[in-house]
């Protein structure tokens, strides 16, 4: 393999050391770089990515209460209604309070997130003014800048 030389090389290496430099200046190294043991997202740098990961917690929050819930529900009517707990199965076909709940209900927590995650999402439509525009061309092997 062939190795790049001359004023592209020399334009890729400088500009790589200087966006590790402003990666490490800002909050202390840490924002861009990955911390060992951690599983959440890079520190946000923008009001966007700040409710981007607030909106992550909170809907992760509602699925785990759901996942909780329902677990509980398989549990216990596992437990009532083994064979060994009831002999005589129900002949019953039809609950429709049940059946109207339990179609009424995720509506309601979808809308609940909608009204939530649609401002974060018309926030992302909105692209700021850049403070400096860079022309950058993926080529087979190497950037144009």
């Amino acid at each position: 393999m062939r190795m790049m030389t001359g004023l592209f090389g020399i334009t890729t290496g400088f500009g790589t050391v200087l966006g590790a430099g402003l990666a490490a200046a800002q909050e202390g190294g840490a924002l861009g770089r990955p911390v060992d043991g951690a599983t959440g997202f890079q520190i946000a740098a923008t009001e966007l990515a700040r409710d981007v990961h607030w909106l992550d917690h909170f809907v992760l929050v509602i699925i785990t209460v759901i996942t909780l819930f329902v677990t509980a529900l398989l549990l216990y009517a596992a437990w009532r209604f083994n064979e060994k707990r009831n002999k005589v199965p129900a002949t019953f076909t039809h609950n429709s309070p049940l059946e109207i709940a339990w179609t009424i209900v995720p509506i309601v927590i979808l809308v609940f997130i909608g009204a939530f995650s649609l401002p974060v999402l018309f926030k992302q439509l909105e692209i700021p003014a850049a403070d400096i525009t860079i022309k950058v061309t993926g080529n087979q092997w190497y950037w144009s800048y």
